[in-house]
């Protein structure tokens, strides 16, 4: 086909249009051109990986959320495989079942050697570092080219897990949470990480090559971690097409199925059954011990609303097994169980709190559940009341920007924040976190009050809780998310 000779030979010039400093016709290639051209290989990646492998796309059924240009496969397999009474028939999951081992391997393979074929020759024709530097800045061009080598190295794994364990479907995600222990099962997570650290370990490749290469750890303007070697025409033939986007700021080595899997979800922390049941049970205690009125949880930030609505189902559940126990004891207490039900009633009415999404839109993302569209500010101003206690939930608040100001500002009870902490992506790691390591460089650091102890508020990290999350940074040698509480100090 011309397309797997035409295209690679385009973007081989469209990255080297970079040397000429003409913003005209930079913006032409990385906006135009080089998207086009990466739709086109990445059609010819998919065709020639399975053409060489012999594989049939008679598998892809189940990952049509993920792999959006399998559909058209998809519908046809789909008819086909369903009885008249339109379930399923029996045997479709041997149809259709995960690949042995020696033939997962032979598909990698043949990914990978497709990967090689198309992509190294336009990204590096000259086999030289400098062919590396031309291009590391488009940070969009390397997102792409990393995310090709994930598929090629994992997507097999994803449907096998997806179709051993149908709650994990992308549509069912949308209204049912799965268990935590359903998803370590499904992609081979027990040997990973149980410690949280705040934060992902994700460089320890990256200098591992600086070092064996003779260059340094360096960082792009917009902070993307970088490999610097001491000469442009160092040779690259020797390493890995794997290691060449590593070297330009694409994070390949801490990740496996699940970590793509979340991405291709567009997940930052993978809400479970037990995570959020937990984080109901806290907050129901919170409003338990809440006396005089009512208790808002406010989500700021809440993208598509998922959180929120499965707090609320969570919520009643627990409420209900409480409100139960507590109708029990005084039943006893009594001696008798009249007007039981009624009480439980009661108790459920007058204990769970009301969850409120917002969220400003500003990322584009599509709600699933009930969101208001309001900003921070506007949201505080209007849920923050007198009389009622406020938690705010904000997960993973965008890295650099502090909402805790505001909240603090506003009059909260408590604010949760979900996410890196500390020394991470979520949030300013001075302001919103008290890292004395990010404070105003004029500032004694040892002198200084953190910024929420300043308004009077505590720091409490909610350790039970956190150990129950599962992120899309996580790995065998860390797990990042965590779930932190700042309660208002009462004098």
């Amino acid at each position: 086909r011309a397309n797997k000779r035409i295209a690679p030979s385009l973007l081989r010039y469209t990255l080297r249009a970079r040397d000429f400093n003409f913003p005209p016709l930079g913006f032409f290639c990385d906006y135009i051109c080089t998207p086009f051209l990466q739709r086109v290989i990445s059609i010819e990646l998919q065709d020639d990986a399975e053409n060489s492998s012999g594989s049939s796309s008679t598998e892809s059924f189940a990952k049509s959320k993920i792999f959006p240009w399998l559909n058209p496969y998809i519908a046809t397999i789909k008819k086909r495989l369903r009885n008249v009474d339109g379930s399923l028939g029996k045997g479709t999951e041997n149809e259709v079942a995960s690949p042995s081992i020696p033939e997962h391997t032979s598909r990698v393979q043949a990914h990978n050697d497709a990967l090689n074929k198309y992509l190294r020759p336009a990204l590096l024709p000259t086999e030289t570092f400098s062919d590396i530097k031309r291009w590391r800045t488009n940070t969009r061009f390397v997102a792409w080219v990393r995310r090709e080598i994930l598929l090629a190295k994992y997507k097999y794994r994803i449907r096998a897990a997806i179709q051993g364990i149908p709650e994990l479907q992308p549509t069912r995600l949308e209204t049912n949470l799965p268990s935590r222990r359903s998803i370590i099962r499904a992609f081979n997570m027990s040997s990973w990480e149980r410690n949280h650290h705040g934060f992902s370990f994700e460089t320890e490749r990256i200098s591992y090559l600086c070092e064996e290469l003779g260059g340094a750890v360096g960082e792009l303007e917009d902070g993307t971690v970088i490999g610097e070697l001491s000469q442009d025409d160092a040779c690259t033939r020797s390493i890995a097409l794997e290691d060449v986007i590593e070297l330009a700021g694409g994070i390949i080595s801490c990740r496996q199925s699940f970590n793509l899997y979340c991405e291709e979800l567009g997940v930052y922390d993978f809400w479970t059954e037990e995570y959020v049941t937990a984080l109901a049970t806290y907050l129901l205690d919170r409003a338990d011990k809440f006396k005089a009125g009512e208790t808002i949880i406010l989500e700021l930030g809440a993208g598509n609303g998922l959180l929120s609505r499965s707090l609320r189902k969570c919520l009643q559940k627990v409420a209900r097994k409480k409100s139960t126990e507590k109708a029990l004891a005084s039943s006893v207490r009594r001696g008798h169980s009249v007007h039981k039900k009624k009480h439980i009633q009661k108790l459920l009415h007058s204990e769970i709190p009301q969850v409120i999404a917002t969220d400003d839109g500003s990322w584009g993302i599509k709600p699933k559940s009930d969101v208001e569209n309001l900003n921070v500010q506007d949201s505080l101003s209007k849920y923050v009341k007198n009389g009622a206690q406020t938690i705010v939930l904000a997960a993973w608040m965008p890295k650099g920007v502090d909402w805790t100001a505001e909240m603090r500002a506003a009059g909260v009870d408590e604010y949760i924040l979900i996410g890196e902490s500390d020394n991470g992506s979520c949030g300013h790691n001075w302001l919103t976190w008290g890292n004395k390591d990010f404070c105003a460089p004029n500032n004694d650091a040892d002198m200084v009050t953190l910024p929420y102890v300043d308004e009077n508020f505590s720091r409490t990290d909610l350790t039970s809780i956190a150990k129950l999350q599962l992120s899309r940074y996580d790995s065998v040698h860390s797990r990042s998310s965590n779930t932190v509480s700042f309660r208002k100090v009462v004098e």
